[in-house]
């Protein structure tokens, strides 16, 4: 008679080889002339979302040709500051669709149709939706460049597949691309979790258990005793070939006394919910300390779809006074995998270690709508906001020439998944109705200021914020600079390569730019990275010999214009 366990391992086995067997059907070629390197893959941790491509290395430069993976039409190009920057979508006739991001230019076909829609809007930011006839490519078509632009630290292609009518990302590597590696994953830590009346090595704090490799693979270091509920978390990343980049898991297994209590697969993703990373992942040491835990239990509010078997949402109840044999089975892409086992011992001895604590007023943004409401300001949360409940923390004070008090509201460590709403109380009536007002978050240590928007109505500032923190009103009267790099008055402009100017705001952020030459809108390329505008010579090289006027204005959030114009000739 076969095991229970044979019967799992049998199951979850069908399941991959069917979606394998329908990846394995997809002829895709290389978006790369060169080997695929990774720097990013799938899945990988990141903040407030899950990388939902392979980030591919281009040698540390722009210029190398990407090539269409597949014959099919081009459904959309995007030109951002952010993101992705330069993107082409390309859907095929196999129900995919191939992404590529952060380019340095496009074929001489896509850019001429990109040149008319920037001179159609007037705006160097475009979205381009196309028809399956408008724009077909063939397999290995030389579609666009690499490049770094977008929110991009650095030359790469960012490189996706996402299945065409859900527009769900798929994992890449399940496709047969080239991309070598025999590395299995590393494991360094595993976090151990009191929840509610448990108790951990005589302790109700979260704490870490460093491992070490042995000939049959990972164990713990240290005994763990503990009774109660508790969660587990997984410290692993994966490495591939050629590369010394921190890359994700594919999948990982969790087993409590043989039986598969918690399993998750990173195959696919959901854009609409894969800012729930903030509780797959342990945030704060995440965000703290760059650290990848893999919790092994789910909150409250979760609405993740990677998860293929879950008993107790994950949750190990640890009851008896008796060995519990706990193994993690964690994979990567490629199938390498590693393997830790350990012990956690039952001890009801343990509970008495537990000391109840003061009941605290709680936010409860979980299964229904919150709000937390003071003097100077009330904060509006939608339902599914928090992940689990948390203790009410608010405080408030003075801060320098502010509109209002300066908030500090909830811990900064406490991710959100929905943004709410903050109302703040402006001091001065003064101060009502004015248009220059803006919400802004300050560090702890008060140095960093960063502007948030907002609208102001009957004596409060109203802003979306996703994140808590330290909240004021500060005013904006202060127009943008603009500096001339290349240009001055009177300059011939006919051996330069572009025009080239500076441009920079103090606190609320450029939201508009626009160059004139004679009056005619010329497009400028803008990049935020680091506050240069260019005006290529192709957008001016018709001029006829002789003066010419060139205008730049600029626009911040609140209003604020600042012009220069220079007479140039050609």
């Amino acid at each position: 008679m076969k095991s229970p366990l044979f019967f799992i391992f049998y199951f979850l086995f069908s399941l991959s080889f069917v979606s394998q067997q329908e990846y394995n059907s997809c002829d895709f070629r290389s978006p790369l002339g060169i080997p695929l390197l990774l720097s990013g893959n799938f899945a990988e941790l990141r903040s407030n979302h899950f990388h939902t491509g392979v980030d591919v290395k281009t040698n540390g430069t722009s210029g190398y040709r990407i090539y269409a993976v597949d014959s099919g039409y081009v459904s959309r190009i995007n030109i951002s500051h952010w993101g992705y920057g330069k993107a082409i979508y390309i859907d095929h006739p196999n129900g995919y669709t191939s992404v590529y991001g952060h380019l340095s230019k496009f074929s001489e076909k896509i850019e001429k149709l990109i040149k008319a829609a920037q001179y159609k809007y007037q705006s160097e930011v475009v979205t381009i939706y196309l028809d399956s006839l408008d724009m077909v490519v063939s397999k290995g078509d030389v579609v666009a460049l690499s490049g770094n632009s977008g929110s991009s630290m650095g030359p790469h292609l960012h490189f996706e597949l996402r299945e065409t009518v859900t527009e769900y990302p798929v994992n890449p590597l399940l496709f047969n691309f080239n991309v070598k590696d025999n590395i299995p994953p590393s494991i360094y830590n595993v976090k151990f979790y009191p929840i509610g009346k448990s108790v951990i090595n005589k302790s109700q704090k979260e704490q870490f258990q460093s491992v070490v490799k042995s000939s049959n693979g990972y164990i713990l270091n240290e005994k763990v005793s503990a009774f109660g509920e508790i969660g587990l978390g997984l410290h692993t990343i994966d490495k591939l070939n050629g590369s010394n980049n921190i890359c994700g898991i594919f999948s990982i297994e969790l087993y409590v006394n043989d039986t598969l209590h918690y399993f998750q697969e990173m195959e696919k993703l959901d854009f609409s919910t894969n800012r729930y990373i903030n509780t797959y992942k342990d945030y704060k040491e995440h965000k703290k300390n760059k650290r990848s835990i893999h919790k092994s239990f789910v909150s409250d509010n979760n609405d993740l779809r990677i998860y293929k078997k879950l008993i107790n949402k994950g949750r190990i109840i640890i009851s008896q006074n008796k060995e519990y044999d706990i193994k993690y089975v964690v994979r990567d892409v490629a199938g390498n995998v590693s393997k830790l086992a350990f012990k956690i011992y039952g001890d009801s001895a343990q509970l008495g270690f537990y000391k109840s604590t003061i009941n605290q007023q709680q936010l409860n943004a979980v299964t229904q709508q919150d709000s937390l409401v003071t003097a100077q300001m009330a904060a509006f949360f939608p339902e599914k906001s928090l992940y689990e409940k948390e203790n009410i923390k608010i405080s408030s004070s003075d801060y320098p020439s502010a509109l209002s008090s300066l908030i500090s509201i909830m811990d900064q460590d406490i991710p959100l998944q929905k943004k709410f709403i903050l109302k703040l109380k402006l001091k001065d009536s003064s101060s009502l109705c004015n248009d220059k007002a803006v919400v802004v978050s300050v560090s702890d240590d008060q140095k960093k200021i960063i502007a948030k928007g907002g609208k102001c109505q009957n004596g409060w500032m109203t802003a979306k914020l996703k994140s808590f923190g330290n909240y004021t009103v500060l005013l904006d009267s202060i127009k943008p600079v603009i500096k001339l790099v290349n240009v001055k008055e009177g300059k011939n402009i006919k051996a330069l390569k572009y025009l080239h100017f500076k441009i920079s705001d103090n606190l609320s952020g450029i939201k508009k730019y626009n160059v004139f030459i004679d009056d005619k809108w010329v497009l400028a390329n803008y990049s935020p990275k680091n506050s240069n505008l260019k005006i290529y010579s192709k957008e001016w090289n018709h001029l006829k010999s002789g003066n010419h006027i060139c205008t730049v204005e600029i626009e911040d959030e609140r209003g604020n214009v600042a012009s220069e114009k220079i007479k140039i000739s050609y």
